[in-house]
Parts: C-alpha cells; structure tokens; sequence
C-alpha cells in the first residue's frame, strides 16, 4: 500500500499510528490512517466483527452497523460520524478486504476504504444505509 501523493500528518514516535492527508480537488479532503497492531488475529477480526457496537462508547459515532460479512477477512459497515460546526456530520461505508500473508510476511493486511458509488448502488449497501437511519431514528 503506497503512500505516494499523501502528506504526512502525524508520525509520532512510540506509536503505531500514522495519519496522512491528501486533497485532491476543492471538495475532497482524503484521509489516511496506517497502524500496526501487535495482537492475534482471532482479537483483530473479533474486534472487526463488533463494529456495530462502537456508537456505545466512541461519542463521535453518532450510529454503527455491519453491513455485510463476504468472507472471515472481508467486512462492510456503515457509521454516521459527528463533526463540530461549521461541518456537518457525515455518513461512511467502509469496505474491508483483508489478506492473510502470515506465512510470507508474518502479518495479516487489513486495507479498509469507503466504498465507491457503484458498490453503494449495486450490492444493496446503500438501501442497507437507509435502513439502519430509520431505525436509529425511531
């Protein structure tokens, strides 16, 4: 996965986070995240798996859902994210497609991307959305 065209935003020593920033045109702000945990991959996908229930303890998750479940290292799920004034929240469908390298590389790679408008329309994601708002609503 490569980081050419991103700007790095934060690096911190001590951390295995990393946050990069890419604009691309006037509307479109990118953001970037690359981490490294050190922990099972059962632990990993677990946590994966309990999307839904981060609107329970992250407050900038207004609502959470696991949309689909492809296969054990692919996942697609929706959150509606707060964000301060003067922008308003945003809704995210991310996709995750993982690859199992452990025996070359001693790792398993998670890359996660919102999904493309095709993917929205095509595979149901987008009434899937629908779905999940109404009943956050009622």
């Amino acid at each position: 996965l490569s980081d050419e065209g991103w700007k790095v935003a934060s690096d911190r020593a001590n951390t295995s986070l990393r946050t990069l920033y890419r604009h691309d045109d006037s509307k479109v702000h990118s953001i970037k995240y690359v981490a490294d945990f050190e922990c099972s991959v059962h632990g990993l996908i677990s946590i994966a798996r309990e999307f839904d229930l981060i609107s329970g303890w992250n407050k900038h998750v207004k609502q959470s859902a696991v949309l689909a479940n492809p296969g054990v290292f692919s996942l697609i799920v929706y959150g509606s994210l707060f964000l301060p004034w003067p922008v308003t929240d945003r809704d995210v469908v991310l996709v995750a497609e993982g690859f199992d390298v452990l025996e070359e590389l001693g790792c398993v790679i998670i890359p996660l991307r919102s999904a493309t408008e095709e993917e929205l329309e095509t595979k149901g994601y987008e009434e899937a959305v629908k779905k999940v708002q109404v009943k956050g609503k009622t």
